[in-house]
């Protein structure tokens, strides 16, 4: 109820230790997942062709969606709280791309597709993610982020010494910042 409804976190705990108690989940299921696909549907055993362990995938799969989906919003919740940092950025590509591998499981899983093309189509995915991390100046929207939060919510505190920390990519929204 917490994360989907924007509730109050529970009594006791901060937005970090809220994010990265789902992340630590996140990663043994999203594992799990994998194994069991691989085991539970290996080609040409009797469970491969069961409709009801395909079922079972599915569903554990579709759970996985799930606790990705609300790894993110936990993320999200956390970063509207204390803004970007290249941490909470690189998490949630992180979790992007694993839900974006739970997704090509679901898919080989309905299309009978084998291995080596769920492998080879999460290996491209990594590498455009990889590129697309390299070309982007991440650094950069996240200063703009964080310092356009500050001009649409004047006593928003933005950390100004992170953002001084990121670099020259931070320059021109700093210098934007301080003019206005």
């Amino acid at each position: 109820g917490h994360v989907w409804m924007n509730a109050a976190l529970p009594k006791g705990l901060n937005h970090a230790e809220y994010v990265h108690r789902g992340a630590y989940t996140l990663i043994v299921t999203a594992n799990l997942a994998a194994l069991l696909m691989i085991f539970a549907l290996w080609k040409g055993t009797a469970t491969e062709k069961s409709t009801l362990v395909r079922g079972l995938v599915m569903a554990w799969i579709l759970q996985n969606l799930m606790l990705v989906a609300s790894s993110m919003k936990r993320t999200m919740s956390y970063i509207e709280a204390y803004d970007w940092t290249e941490w909470r950025l690189a998490g949630l590509l992180w979790m992007g791309l694993v839900f974006f591998g739970l997704l090509t499981i679901m898919w080989r899983v309905i299309k009978h597709r084998n291995s080596y093309w769920l492998i080879n189509t999460n290996l491209i995915a990594a590498t455009a993610l990889l590129l697309f991390s390299a070309v982007v100046d991440l650094r950069g929207f996240i200063a703009t982020q964080n310092l356009s939060r500050a001009w649409q919510f004047p006593d928003h505190q933005v950390d100004l010494q992170y953002l001084e920390a990121l670099g020259s990519s931070s320059i021109e929204p700093l210098q934007r910042y301080k003019l206005q």
